[in-house]
This record gives structure tokens, sequence and C-alpha cells, in this order.
């Protein structure tokens, strides 16, 4: 049992790796071809039919850009892309759950590579200079970022912030899951924070709470920041090495802020036996020591 979960949970990983890397790196022209190659290999290494999961996969990626258009939440469009998945996979003889699954990973880790253009949005002090070389310090946010309170506290703080816009709950989540695991094949958010501070000639206090940390690390390692920053993480969604790592990679020093009873515990991960068990408290707390650790 224990071969069989550690055979699936390497399978589930190698499967995000391959469809995130075709959203980065394969040319749209064939992206449909490889995306039933993904799903074909992980339908016959999960011990089902090739064919079965390459039509599967390669009908949920022709389909969608009209799942895409519809106007509904990135997270419905994930769910309708399992259900035209698994149908698939039962037309074809195979079996739904499977389908669904894999049509579900699929367009999920190919949405969060699918912009090769920034995605967050500069916002400077009303009023104040949009000259980044005039400012110190700036904040990028972590999930669910409402704009209106960002702009507030840019605002009350007086320093530019990169908002990252929600995806809702499950997009966000698999948004960072693509970042965490995959940030070095390409991470959109990370490239437009990268570019905003591409100018600055002095070192800069950058403040990041929970997704936003993923952002400023691959930052950091993958496009570049300003050198001899202070990297300030607030429950942070990577762990001290990582994010020690990033410091070092702009010789920079770094500020790692995880309370104990922070559901970041759990998945940054603490090596801290009874820190990483204090994050379960937050869970009932609807993540309230998580936010209370939030931006300025």
């Amino acid at each position: 049992m224990a071969t069989g979960s550690l055979k699936d949970a390497f399978v589930s990983a190698a499967t995000a790796f391959a469809f995130y890397g075709v959203g980065q790196k394969i040319p749209d022209g064939g992206k449909v071809f490889a995306h039933g190659i993904v799903g074909g290999a992980s339908a016959a290494a999960s011990g089902g039919d090739f064919a079965r999961g390459f039509v599967s996969s390669a009908f949920v990626k022709m389909v969608s850009p009209g799942i895409q258009d519809l106007e509904i939440h990135e997270s419905a469009q994930i769910m309708l892309a399992g259900v035209v998945g698994g149908l698939a996979s039962e037309i074809t003889g195979g079996d739904f759950a499977n389908g669904a699954a894999t049509a579900a990973m699929a367009y999920a880790f190919s949405s969060a590579a699918r912009s090769s253009q920034p995605k967050g949005e500069w916002i400077f002090p009303e009023g104040g200079s949009t000259d980044m070389n005039d400012y110190d310090t700036v904040m990028t946010n972590g999930i669910l970022g409402d704009r209106d309170q960002f702009v507030l506290a840019v605002n009350a703080e007086q320093i530019p912030g990169y908002f990252n816009p929600s995806s809702g709950a499950l997009g966000d989540i698999f948004e960072s899951i693509g970042q965490k695991f995959f940030g070095w094949a390409g991470d959109s958010l990370a490239a437009g924070f990268s570019q905003g501070l591409a100018g600055v000639d002095h070192p800069m206090r950058i403040i990041a709470h929970s997704q936003g940390t993923l952002t400023v690390a691959n930052a950091a390692k993958y496009y570049g920041l300003p050198q001899g920053s202070t990297l300030i993480m607030r429950s942070p969604a990577i762990s001290r090495w990582r994010a020690n790592s990033a410091a070092n990679a702009i010789g920079g020093s770094m500020q790692y802020v995880q309370p104990y009873g922070d559901i970041a515990n759990i998945y940054a991960p603490s090596l801290n036996p009874v820190r990483w068990m204090s994050g379960f408290r937050d869970v009932f707390c609807g993540a309230c020591t998580h936010t209370a650790n939030g931006l300025p």
C-alpha cells in the first residue's frame, strides 16, 4: 500500500511538472499533441491505457480556449475541464474519475503557466512619485488579494506595492504550487516584480506575505532584484533555507517572520514538529494568525 501511494505521488508530481512545462515551453501549435502525450504517459504509468489518456488530455486542450472564454471563475473553469476530460475518457472506454483528475490537473497547471506577460500590477501611493528610485521599501501580497484593501495599504504606508490579483482560492492555490515547485520554468508574477525594480540603483526593503514570498524568492533567483536588498518574508510559503538562498542570490539579507500558530508552518514547512503542528490551529480559525501576520 505504501509503495502504491509513493508511486501515485510520483506520477502525480511528474504529470504536474510535465503539464506546467508544456504550458511554459511548447509553442501553441504543438500544445494539443504535447498535452496528449503527457496525459497518455500519465495514464500508462498509473496502470491505465495510453491511447485513452492521450485522447482525453488532447481533447481538453482542444476545447480549453472555449472554456477560457466563458465568463466564469477560474476555479469553475478547472472543474469544467475535469468534467470534459472525464466524459472524453468514459466515451473512449476509460474511467471517468481518472480522466477528470488528469484533465483538471492539466488545465490548472497549464493555466498557471499560460501567460508570458507579467500578471501583477504595480500600484503607487496616490499623489506620490512613480519613480521607483524615490522609494526604499516595496511590498507584495499573498493569495485572495483584495485590490481596494491593497490600495489602502499602499496609501497608508506611502510605499509602492505589487498587487497579485486573486483567481479565487482554488486558482490561487494552483498558481502557488506552480510557483513553489516549477518557478524555475517560468513565473509571470516574479517576472513582473523583477521588471518593476529593474531600474532601481540602491538596495530595497522588500516585504512579502504568503504567496508573495514565492514571487519574491523566484524574482531574486531567476529574474533579478536590486543587489543588497533585504527580503522580509511574512508567513512565508517557502522554507527558511529557500528564503536564505533567495537573499544570497542578490547579496542581501532576509527576515523570516513565521509565528507559532500560522497555517504556513504546515506547508513551508518547519522542521520543528511543535511549530509544524501549531499550524493546524490556524485551520480552525480561518487562517486568523496567517492574516494577522500580513502586510503593514
